[in-house]
Parts: C-alpha cells; structure tokens; sequence
C-alpha cells in the first residue's frame, strides 16, 4: 500500500533456496531483454523507411514516369478514409470559458447595461448598414442581384441567384459586401457617392467580424471568401479605403470555419451513412473556395507552406456528393494544382538544381519543340486533368497553368542567374522562350473571354494578365523587333480589352489598364536606354545587351505607342496607333474609316 521495496527480493540466500524461482527470474529478464531488443529494432526499421522514402522523393525528381506513380500513392496517402477523428464535446478551454460566464455573466437585466450593448462596435455597424438598407432598399437589392449574376461563374455554385428584404436583415454583412463589390462593376462611376457612404460601414462590419471568431456563421464566412476574392475599396480613394490582405483574411476564414463546423461528422454522413446533405456540400464548397485562395496568394506573396493533410481530404470529399458538378471538379483542379507549384517552391533551390541537371542530359523538354521547357510535374497535371480543362469556360485552370509557368521561368532568372544561367547561353534562351510563350499564351486566352466574364472576375484573373504584361516588358530587351513589335501591340489589345471596346474603367477591373498602359510606357523607356541599365544589379538589367544592340533596325526604332489617354474611342486610337506603327496600316485604315462613312 505504501509501495515500499521488499527487502528480500535482493537476498543471495534467495537463489539458493528456491533453484527454482531463480530460473524463472532469469527467463523473465532475458524475456523482457528480447522484448526490448525487438521494440528498438523495430524503431530503427522506422527510421531507415523514412530516410529511404526521402530518398526515393529525390528520385523520382528525375523522373517523370517514376513521378506520375508516386504521385498516385502520394495522394492515396495522404487521403485516407479513416473516419476515426471526432470534435470533443469539452475541449478543456471551453470548460473554462463556460465557468466564465456563469461567474461573470455577459447579460445583464439593466438599463445602463442595455445602452453600453448598443455602443458595442458590431451593433453600431450593423445598425448603421441598416439604416443605409433603408434609406437605398432598391439599390441594394438591384446591385446585389448584378454581383450574383455577373459573378456566378466564379462565386460558390449552387448558391442564390437574388436577395430579398428578410435576407439582408438576418445576413446583414454579406448583403453589405455582395452591394459594395456590385458599386466596383459600375461604368463612369456611377456610384460614386453611394460607395463612399457604404465603405466605412462595410469597412466597420469587416473589421468587428475579425473579432467575433466563436459568432460567425457560414454565410459570414461567405462574405469574408467575396472579401478575399475581390477589391471593394476604390483605387482612386486610397488615401481613405483601405486594401486589406487577402491572404490573411483567407485563413482567418478557414480557422473560423473549421471551428463552428464539425468536419467530422461531415465526413461520417458522407463515408459512413452516405448522407449527401445541401448544407454539407455548401459548407465543403466554402472551404475549397478558401483553400484555392489562400494556396494562390501563399504563392503569390511568396508565403509557402505545406498544407494541412486533413483539409486536403475535405477538399477531396466534395467529390462523393452526387449533386456536384464540374465547377466543383474545377476548383478540386485548381487546389491540386496550385498544392503542387506549392511544393515546388517549398524545396525550389533542389528543384532548380534537379531540373538543370535533368536538362542538361537533354530531358524536361517538350516534345513538339524543345526550345520549350516542360516542369514534369505541371505536365502530369495537364494529363490527368486534360477532359475537364475542355470544360472550363472561364479559363480559371488554364489562366493558373499559364501563370505558374511564367512564375517558375521568371524566379530561375531572379534567383539563379548569377552563375547557373549567365554561363549556359542555352538554357538561358529556353528559359526566355518558354516564359514568353506562356505570356502570349494567358494573354491570348484572356483576350477570349467575354466582357462580361471579365468585369465579374475575381481579382486574381486580372493579376495574372498584369504579372504576364510586366513579365514581357521587362524582357522585351531580349526580343527581336518584329517580337516587340507584336509584344506591345498584345499588350495594348489587353488595354482596351479590359475596356470593352472602348467602354470606360471600372474598378471590377481595378484599372488594370492603366497599370498595363505604364508598363508599355516602361518597357519602351528601358528600351531606349539599355545602355544606362547594364549599371543596375537587377538580372532582368544584367543580360548582355550587345546581341540585341546588333539586331536594331529602323523598324525597331519607329516603335512607338501613343498615350491612350489622348483618346476618346477605340477608332481614334487606333488611326493614330497603325500610323505609329505600320507605315501601310494608315491607308488600310482610312479605307475601312471611309466605306463606313458610306454605309452610314
């Protein structure tokens, strides 16, 4: 009882007494030896399996046949059907919090307690948003009917198609943001005063909800996605609307949704009970919607990190639902593959060394012309994905594929041009190539696209068009004339593409075509003085330049692009933009002026 030692299990008369009970001593002790022996044999055996694993990842680096298996196991591995998780009904802090209140209770029956709630900065806000909803019922309505229709394609799937007046009362900060996103698709600023009244309260709502992580709902959550994937400030009033990060209110939004729902049961009704509710799918569709943002713009500022393995599988369970469709499928697309440029960057010094050696050894090139890189991983995507790609007529998957391979080809030449690329003429031009071939490819690709696709874009569409611009003008350098040439006329097409035909701005597209208008503008600058910019440390200023003096021709430099600003149409630009640059354009032109001048 008092777990005090016998003193006679130590006694050497013990031994020789009981013959027998030594004998049975000893056997126990080399028993439990083995026993030992055999649990450290068996963590050594742990040990080299995953040092071979890690090996065997290297491998498979240079080697895409070998990569396309270990990928399938990969993702067999990682997704597996367990179904053994469970959200504890008394997480200890929650015992805690619940002692809280009922020693400190957050109700009180008092008056003064009634006028000290209604200054709570939440109840302020959403008082105030009332009060606008009131005072301007219709627009908001209208307006939040304009952003569900002209954004269907790229918001949650399934979801409403209008809102009404009970609505906006019970979801107040959705209906808020789904009105102020509908005021950035507006032409000539045509809501100007309204939006500016609307912002600080939607600015105020915003803020509060990050503080309110145990009351969200899912529709709030909604909200904090449209607030990921759109701008609702203006660019023009900067000075008082604020850019908030997207990626840090993407996975606020993931953590807050992962706490009020349980994802357990989730995965219970739809393994085990084959249960395949609305509410659920709805909830799976929030989540993958988040993730995709936030591994987009985790690459976009260059934040990586590995993703959670048990988020990954709920990405995947949206799949069993019978009512799912291919939109569901794109995202699931776009996760992947985002998850795998993801990883590349994770490890990018290895890869960059891996893939050169590949390269050198006359590999990682394509097929059909192999001036053109091809990153293995990227191309087993393309496979496996290649029947649903055909389907997708926003372009999402293929405006991501394109941009990652700019993103990959442009961070060789920044973080490996000095000594890998300077030395190897070859591998350098494959390099400019293929970038340059996957610009013209997303900018072809978004030229495609209808207007109105384009004005309910989310805002990591027209980054992509604005990163693949500024790739092609900073190296236009290293193109030869008739290449630039035809680089800023692609480029002033995206202008006056994102303006639809000579339609004003508007801030669903963030004047992007002024950013791009500035690039053309910097592109030609650096042109005419790549002279002075061999001074710059910059890889993109360090490239020998004496090729590209050589290649100069009067074609070369009679290039030049009018300010756009100086223009009232499309036509009028365009006169002055062919007498610029096509000496035989002028009369092509003024024939077209004057049959049209007949018809009319």
């Amino acid at each position: 009882m008092l777990s005090l030692a016998c003193s006679l299990t130590n006694d050497p008369e013990l031994d020789t007494k009981f013959p027998q009970l030594a004998a049975n001593t000893y056997s126990h002790n080399r028993i439990e030896q083995l026993e030992a022996h055999a649990h450290d044999m068996d963590n050594k055996m742990d040990i080299i399996l995953a040092k071979l694993g890690e090996v065997a990842s290297l491998l498979n680096m240079n080697s895409s046949a070998t990569r396309e298996n270990s990928a399938v196991s990969y993702f067999n591995s990682v997704n597996p059907s367990t179904t053994n998780g469970l959200k504890l009904q008394e997480p200890p802090l929650h015992l805690i919090q619940d002692i809280d209140s009922r020693l400190f209770p957050k109700k009180v029956d008092s008056e003064s307690a009634t006028l000290e709630k209604a200054k709570r900065p939440y109840i302020v806000a959403r008082s105030a948003f009332e009060q606008y909803f009131k005072n301007h019922e219709s627009l908001c309505l209208e307006l939040s009917h304009q952003f569900l229709i002209k954004s269907h394609f790229w918001i949650i799937p399934g979801g409403l198609k209008s809102i009404n007046k009970q609505y906006v009362e019970k979801h107040c900060f959705i209906a808020s943001v789904f009105t102020i996103i509908a005021m950035g698709f507006d032409e000539n600023d045509k809501y100007e005063k309204e939006q500016a009244e609307l912002y600080p309260l939607v600015e105020h709502l915003l803020t509060n909800t990050l503080t309110m992580f145990e009351k969200l709902i899912d529709h709030d959550i909604e909200a904090l996605l449209y607030c990921c994937m759109y701008r609702f400030s203006r660019k023009s009033k900067r000075y008082r609307q604020l850019s908030f990060n997207p990626l840090v209110l993407s996975n606020f939004a993931i953590n807050s949704l992962l706490n009020i729902l349980d994802f357990h049961k989730i995965k219970d009704r739809v393994l085990l009970e084959e249960q395949y509710n609305s509410s659920d799918i709805y909830h799976l569709r929030i989540l993958n919607s988040l993730t995709a943002c936030k591994l987009q713009f985790s690459i976009g500022f260059s934040t990586f990190t590995y993703q959670d393995p048990f988020i990954k599988e709920l990405n995947n369970l949206i799949a069993k639902f019978p009512q799912s469709n291919f939109r569901d499928d794109i995202k699931l697309s776009e996760i992947n593959l985002s998850d795998i440029v993801n990883s590349i960057f994770l490890n990018f010094k290895d890869y960059f060394h891996s893939f050169t050696n590949v390269f050198k050894q006359g590999g990682n090139r394509d097929k059909n012309d192999e001036t053109l890189l091809v990153f293995p991983e990227l191309d087993y995507w393309l496979k496996n994905w290649e029947e649903l790609l055909s389907k997708d007529n926003g372009g999402i998957l293929w405006f991501s594929y394109d941009f990652f391979y700019i993103m990959i080809c442009r961070s060789f030449i920044m973080e490996f041009y000095q000594p890998t690329l300077a030395k190897d003429a070859e591998y350098l031009e494959s390099v400019l190539v293929t970038m340059k071939h996957y610009c013209v490819s997303l900018l072809n690709g978004f030229l495609k696209l209808p207007s109105s696709l384009i004005k309910g874009a989310p805002v990591i569409t027209t980054n992509q068009v604005v990163y693949a611009c500024l790739t092609l003008c900073d190296f236009l350098h290293k193109f030869s004339a008739k290449e630039r040439q035809q680089t800023l006329n692609l480029c002033t097409k995206i202008y006056w593409h994102l303006n639809a035909i000579g339609e004003k701005r508007n801030e669903a597209t963030e004047n992007v075509a002024v950013i791009i208008k500035s690039l053309i503008d910097t592109g030609k600058k650096r042109m005419k003085s790549s002279d002075t910019s061999l001074t710059s440390n910059s890889p993109i200023a360090a490239f020998d330049q004496s090729e590209t003096v050589q290649k100069k021709s009067p074609l070369n430099k009679d290039i030049s692009i009018p300010d756009v600003d100086r223009f009232n149409s499309f036509e009028d630009f365009f006169q002055d933009f062919f007498e610029s640059l096509q000496p035989t354009a002028q009369h092509m032109f003024s024939d077209r002026r004057s049959s049209s001048a007949a018809s009319k």
